[in-house]
């Protein structure tokens, strides 16, 4: 005798989430949308530049999204399951046709299926890196157009350090060197990451980063007049504006306590091997590692992928006698990084409220060459054209909880148009 009533219910109830559903994309429409820079409003498109754009999402691998299923009591349950999110990923995927495509939390399961799905984007085989313990099987993974780009280097960062305390979380970050399709000789430096969790260590983090800038200053030369590259750092990387994370990423210098010496990495976020010997092969960091893939096999050295050895006494004390900057206090790099979007208002995930905590940063200027709190003068050959603005937090609240019917993910994708010149 309830049946006809429970169909009417149910009924009634897929036609309101229906009608919220086409409310919510008109929503999307109106409130996810592309905003020009200042430069971009008067830059002419011709022959002297190559415009490409970058995307980074965190896609929310299904294995976490299972684990921690009570983080999702408020969602629709259809909306969780993997086919439909990676149906939604794709169409944002497909509407921003990046050239360049950074993902975290890449289930490494679905890694051949996320393939699949892109390919009508002609997309190269995809860098990528699960992370380094066993427990876990998501990682990053770097995918790019062929088209625009040639592959020429790329490396695989393990945060993990034996016998280094700070170092013990099991975080990675893909590296990869670019050289454009359109113009001879120039090259692109990108990276991307997923920094640990745990909102109580902003240390750890800290640390993580500067095993990241310290290869990404190792890496980002011209593999022919040696010159700096430009660079774009993308990634979830935990952490708020005003932490200390951030502020080591986009000021460039901040207070605080350094590696051991071990990871041979200065408080310049450098590598000791860099600074004295000028060799960008090979690190003191326990299996730093180039990848395999095809399109880059030949520019491995015979060094990379062997892990790291102890340390001597002698190595030690040249360190400390050196004059290399380590156990200043603080901390410091020469890259230049910008953030493409600075805003107290808007939110990428929700993490007990609406927050910010995925970024693209860029090279705005040259690297700074004469100390960490020198002002730049000169802008890089890379320049931002436009963002893809993030939803402010109010609309992040009036559209509801994400996963749904039209993302995919528990975070926003992040996106950005550049030129390179």
């Amino acid at each position: 005798m309830n049946t006809p009533t429970n169909h009417w219910y149910n009924q009634q109830q897929r036609n309101e989430q229906l009608a919220n559903c086409i409310q919510n994309q008109i929503f999307h429409r109106r409130h996810r949308t592309w905003r020009r820079t200042p430069y971009g409003q008067t830059y002419r498109y011709d022959r002297n530049g190559h415009p490409f754009v970058l995307m980074s999402y965190n896609i929310l691998a299904q294995s976490l999204l299972c684990k921690h299923s009570h983080l999702y009591t408020e969602n629709v349950a259809e909306f969780l399951e993997w086919p439909h999110r990676l149906q939604c990923i794709r169409n944002e995927i497909f509407e921003m046709k990046p050239a360049i495509l950074c993902l975290q939390e890449v289930q490494q399961s679905h890694l051949e299926e996320i393939q699949n799905a892109l390919q009508p984007m002609c997309y190269a085989k995809p860098l990528y890196k699960k992370r380094t313990s066993p427990d876990y099987d998501d990682g990053c993974a770097i995918f790019y157009d062929p088209q625009f780009f040639e592959l020429i280097d790329h490396h695989y960062v393990e945060f993990y350090q034996p016998d280094v305390k700070i170092l013990d979380r099991f975080n990675v970050a893909i590296i990869a060197k670019f050289v454009s399709k359109r113009l001879e000789n120039l090259q692109l430096t990108v990276a991307t990451t997923h920094l640990l969790y745990n909102p109580r260590r902003d240390d750890v983090r800290t640390a993580q980063l500067q095993v990241l800038l310290a290869e990404l200053d190792r890496m980002s030369v011209h593999t022919k007049t040696k010159e700096p590259l430009p660079i774009i750092l993308t990634g979830d990387f935990n952490c708020l504006q005003f932490s200390a994370p951030y502020r080591l990423v986009n000021d460039g210098h901040i207070n605080s306590t350094n590696l051991p010496l071990s990871c041979q990495i200065m408080d310049d976020c450098k590598h000791m091997n860099v600074t004295i010997h000028q060799n960008r092969r090979r690190t003191a960091l326990f299996n730093s590692s180039s990848g395999s893939n095809d399109s880059a096999a030949e520019f491995a050295s015979d060094d990379e992928g062997k892990d790291c050895v102890n340390v001597s006494d002698a190595t030690i004390e040249y360190i400390l006698s050196s004059g290399l900057p380590y156990n200043t206090g603080a901390l410091w790099h020469y890259l230049n990084l910008q953030p493409t979007l600075v805003s107290n208002n808007m939110a990428s995930t929700y993490q007990d409220k609406w927050i910010m905590v995925d970024y693209i940063f860029y090279t705005k200027y040259s690297r700074r060459t004469l100390g960490p709190l020198t002002t730049p003068t000169k802008y890089s050959s890379l320049k931002l054209l436009a963002n893809y603005e993030l939803p402010i937090k109010q609309d992040c609240h009036n559209l509801g909880p994400i996963p749904n019917w039209i993302y995919g993910s528990d975070h926003y994708a992040m996106a950005s148009e550049f030129v390179i010149r």
